[in-house]
């Protein structure tokens, strides 16, 4: 996908276009990983295969110099050099200059991460004080589990969070708390705790369950409020051990989604309150 370009005048932009080169990752991204420079002075001289050339003329390069982002030993992007009318013999110092604008956009990128990872774990932080806060000043558990579920919907950014309470005869879940669900479900949707259900299989496996499509998911069924409610994906994470064994909580998306292993850790830290 294009997410930066710099357009002359009368040359199409391809801002937001997704490119699909079929030619790409058989023939290119190890090369580039091992530092391929491509530099192409004449796109119909230069015995490109039949897609890589088609690929080109469409989005209106005649001549093409590209270079490698590596980051972390993977290859992150390309940065390119295109000239969209006419042939162009690129020089040295052309080459030169791409390659060190390829390595500082890739310590840009370092940098970046760093600062949206501590960004992170500022905000799991302030969450964390926050539900200890309320733990502190009431002894409401309906309270509790309300603020709980609200925060962490908030704090990882999803529509829907809930919390269920495994019943005293172990036999089913109940939803007890949660957000984005119909207030005629709390504490009335029920399901199973066979493992053949999300939250008996979690339950099972006594560790974080995380499916990024459930309508292809093969290890367990979605209970019906997940699947009546066009849920995705969604994770599920234990509240206590096997002696004092609350229930479940768990977050979910309509859309497809991969929850980061930093969002389970901060879903596990939760059910300590």
């Amino acid at each position: 996908m294009i997410i930066a370009e710099s357009a002359g005048q009368n040359v199409m932009s391809i801002l937001g276009r997704v490119v699909q080169d079929h030619c790409f990752a058989k023939d290119f991204i190890k090369p580039y990983l091992n530092g391929r420079i491509q530099a192409t002075d004449n796109v119909f001289t230069a015995n490109l295969s039949p897609c890589h050339l088609d690929l080109l003329l469409g989005i209106q390069v005649q001549a093409n110099l590209v270079v490698p982002i590596i980051f972390h030993d993977h290859l992150w992007g390309l940065l390119a050099a295109q000239n969209s009318f006419t042939p162009r013999h690129w020089q040295k110092d052309e080459l030169d200059l791409l390659q060190k604008l390829a390595a500082q956009v890739a310590i840009a990128i370092q940098q970046s991460q760093s600062a949206q990872k501590a960004f992170q774990v500022a905000k799991y932080q302030t969450a964390i004080a926050h539900l200890g806060n309320t733990a502190l000043i009431t002894n409401n558990l309906e309270i509790l589990q309300k603020t709980t579920v609200k925060i962490i919907a908030e704090t990882l950014n999803v529509k829907y969070c809930n919390l269920l309470e495994l019943q005293a005869n172990q036999a089913a879940f109940v939803l007890k708390a949660g957000v984005g669900w119909q207030d005629m479900w709390l504490w009335v949707a029920r399901v199973g705790s066979s493992p053949r259900w999300m939250p008996g299989y979690t339950m099972t496996v006594k560790e974080p369950v995380i499916t990024e499509d459930l309508l292809v998911e093969t290890r367990f069924s979605p209970p019906p409020f997940l699947h009546n409610t066009n849920i995705i994906s969604g994770a599920m994470v234990n509240i206590g051990s096997n002696d004092n064994y609350f229930g479940i909580i768990g977050v979910y998306s309509q859309n497809q989604r991969k929850f980061s292993p930093e969002e389970i850790n901060f879903l596990q830290t939760v059910p300590t309150f």
